[in-house]
């Protein structure tokens, strides 16, 4: 039930990182807390696109359900306009991805873009029954729940999630929920 992790890894090759690289989309992780840290340091620019860096997963196809991260993250980096896609839960969820009822606590830190206390980036996918207490800190694209939403169906949707924390960011895209939506999404009953 808690798992105390720490990890400071130097980026060479893959930047896929997180205590799970994938949940697959049979996947389930639950009922979990996360203490300790987590650091990216180097990450190159020909390797940063290779997105996801989270502290339960680098993606998240699966269900996290009622997990709570207490464990700082951090990726610092040499190009500042790269996506480093930094989530507090997961740092992509893609497609049947499911984040629902978890809590992040921890400071989320991006020296690139694309930096959220739940999940750096979402699609077609569900977010619900969120909070974010913890400070999010990035280039470009911070934001409290997910920093940028992409090609959303009539399925996604953000809800019940809220942000009480400072967001960040020192050059454009800041969100209390979201710093970057690309068409419609269903967001209701979110708070910041």
């Amino acid at each position: 039930s808690n798992v105390n992790w720490s990890d400071s890894t130097e980026a060479t090759t893959a930047l896929r990182l997180g205590l799970f690289r994938v949940i697959g989309d049979k996947g389930v992780v639950k009922n979990l807390t996360l203490e300790g840290l987590y650091t990216l340091n180097n990450a190159k620019k020909e390797t940063a696109n290779v997105e996801g860096n989270g502290a339960f997963a680098s993606a998240n196809y699966g269900l996290i359900d009622n997990c709570v991260n207490n464990a700082e993250v951090t990726v610092n980096c040499e190009t500042k306009g790269v996506n480093y896609t930094v989530g507090g839960i997961a740092g992509v969820v893609h497609k049947t991805g499911i984040i629902k009822n978890c809590i992040n606590n921890a400071k989320i830190t991006c020296q690139g873009k694309r930096a959220a206390g739940i999940a750096g980036f979402m699609d077609t996918t569900t977010l619900e029954n969120c909070k974010n207490y913890g400070e999010v800190n990035a280039y470009q694209g911070a934001a409290g729940i997910v920093s940028v939403v992409v090609k959303p169906d009539a399925n996604s949707y953000i809800t019940n999630c809220e942000n009480y924390a400072k967001i960040t960011s020192s050059s454009t895209w800041a969100g209390g929920i979201v710093s970057y939506l690309t068409e419609p999404t269903s967001a209701n009953r979110v708070y910041d």
